[in-house]
């Protein structure tokens, strides 16, 4: 079936895949759905599979702590219906089971013993027919000022979500919140800490800050999680292909949701400082994947825009550019942005 929001709307289509029983693909762990990105506002059709790849670096370096979990795909060529469509990103779609966000599922008949496991995007759109809906308590820093956020409970989905479940983790949220902008906010026992897990905090931004991801501002498909008798979690990762990749430097997370009062805490700071000096010698070996990437992918890359045209979209400045040379820019602002950031952070 189609999928997405705005990706509806452009002639490449993405679609959502279903399979008969969980199966393997491409080296991927078993499991019944899948998406296909078909990545129409991406000239380099690298930027997600970049981010992902990202991410997967404090999963590789860091196996047991922050996010468990983040996507992988593969570069296809599609056929549907006997006609070749072009270049997509088969990946593995967020959900919870044991080959991904590998937390417990909730069912209705779970009345008492219902801390977790929960699964929230926050999003600019309206809840779907199987999500159930509810706001952040306290105001942050967005796109488009202050505001309450809008996050969707996506498992349990609606039809199997209890009155007891929704309270539950509503009430769990807004006591983060509380405990972030109260008095007591680093008390170890009573504060914020007591509430997230405090490395997947750190991990996701520093990925944001990085690949410069703009919808982090607004937010949209930025997805959190919360396990039985666990903290909640931010992550995993998903959708990077609306300019990311685009600036050099400069701030652009650090003012926005949480994270203005987080970086008044020292020992967030500090672990933030500790955990980037690990990954940044992992980060400098994308440029390697990322040169190896473009050369398997331009043969597909020119049979796709042979399809679809040269004219993509504005969003990341590349109109007028070709495969080569966008994905040439797109390494050269990741290798000027990582060092940037790494002298920057390093100052904090």
């Amino acid at each position: 079936r189609l999928r997405g929001n705005v990706t509806q709307q452009m002639p490449k289509k993405s679609f959502a895949v279903k399979l008969d029983k969980k199966s393997g693909v491409l080296d991927m762990p078993a499991h019944k759905r899948w998406v296909l990105l078909a990545n129409w506002k991406d000239r380099t059709m690298m930027r997600n599979e970049l981010a992902f790849s990202v991410a997967q670096a404090f999963n590789k370096v860091f196996p047991n702590d922050g996010m468990a979990w983040n996507p992988s795909g593969q570069h296809v060529e599609l056929v549907y219906n006997g006609v070749h469509v072009g270049t997509y990103y088969l990946c593995e779609q967020i959900k919870l089971d044991e080959n991904r966000v590998n937390i417990t599922e909730l069912g209705p008949e779970e009345q008492t013993n219902i801390t977790g496991g929960y699964l929230l995007e926050m999003d600019t759109y309206e809840a779907d027919d199987d999500e159930t809906p509810f706001q952040s308590k306290h105001k942050v820093n967005t796109e488009v000022g202050d505001r309450n956020i809008n996050i969707k409970i996506k498992e349990p989905e609606r039809e199997d979500l209890t009155t007891q479940q929704f309270d539950y983790i509503v009430g769990y949220f807004h006591a983060f919140e509380d405990a972030l902008y109260g008095e007591n906010w680093l008390d170890e026992t009573v504060g914020y800490k007591s509430y997230i897990d405090l490395t997947s905090f750190i991990d996701i931004y520093l990925i944001s800050e990085l690949i410069y991801h703009w919808e982090w501002r607004h937010p949209k498909s930025s997805y959190m999680y919360k396990d039985r008798d666990g903290k909640l979690c931010f992550g995993p990762m998903w959708d990077y292909d609306w300019k990311t990749f685009t600036v050099k430097s400069g701030w652009y997370c650090k003012d926005y949701l949480w994270y203005p009062r987080l970086f008044t805490d020292p020992e967030f700071v500090a672990q933030l400082k500790a955990r980037w000096a690990v990954l940044y010698p992992e980060f400098q070996t994308a440029v390697g994947y990322l040169n190896n990437k473009r050369s398997q992918l331009l043969e597909s890359a020119e049979k796709n825009f042979a399809i679809w045209g040269e004219k993509v979209n504005g969003t990341n400045g590349e109109d007028n550019i070709n495969f080569k040379e966008a994905s040439n820019r797109l390494t050269t602002n990741f290798i000027a942005r990582l060092e940037w950031l790494n002298a920057e952070i390093a100052a904090l």
